[in-house]
């Protein structure tokens, strides 16, 4: 027979276990006693906090035409007129055929925001602006070096 030495074999453990076992159920005695005592005393009533009063709701100015025009108009859309506006030209030569850079540069800053502002797909892009996806991709990566080499000068 070996001996566990985690065990000290002086201590009586079923004693010690029993008193630890009575103890503890005197002290849940004893509080099940205070919790009966206390259900007898009255509750003191509650405090009631005054609330501020609310304030007066400031009356929203009426929206303008632009405002309401926007809800139906897409994204993609007010980026193509947006562009254009800033840049002096109309939307009809920016969708054409037309190759210089007077309409070039608008054209790419419409697909490098409509990737980025209104997360469109390439493909979207190209339908929206009658090219192809890849012309669309190109011009976006001319467009983010143009904005790179901005931001150099400035800087």
């Amino acid at each position: 027979m070996s001996i566990d030495s985690s065990v000290d074999p002086s201590v009586d453990w079923l004693a010690h276990a029993t008193e630890r076992k009575r103890r503890l159920n005197a002290q849940i005695q004893q509080a099940l006693t205070l919790l009966e005592k206390n259900k007898k005393m009255p509750l003191p009533p509650p405090v009631e906090i005054p609330l501020p009063p609310d304030p007066e709701p400031t009356p929203k100015p009426a929206p303008s035409v632009f405002t309401k025009l926007i809800e139906y108009v897409p994204v993609w859309r007010v980026i193509q007129l947006e562009v254009c506006a800033n840049h002096g030209v109309s939307l009809k030569d920016v969708l054409s055929d037309i190759r210089t850079k007077q309409f070039i540069i608008p054209r790419q800053e419409i697909y490098y925001r409509m990737r980025h502002e209104a997360k469109m797909s390439l493909l979207h892009i190209g339908m929206r602006m009658k090219r192809d996806h890849t012309s669309v991709m190109n011009g976006i990566e001319r467009h983010a070096k143009r904005l790179e080499k901005e931001t150099k000068h400035v800087s």
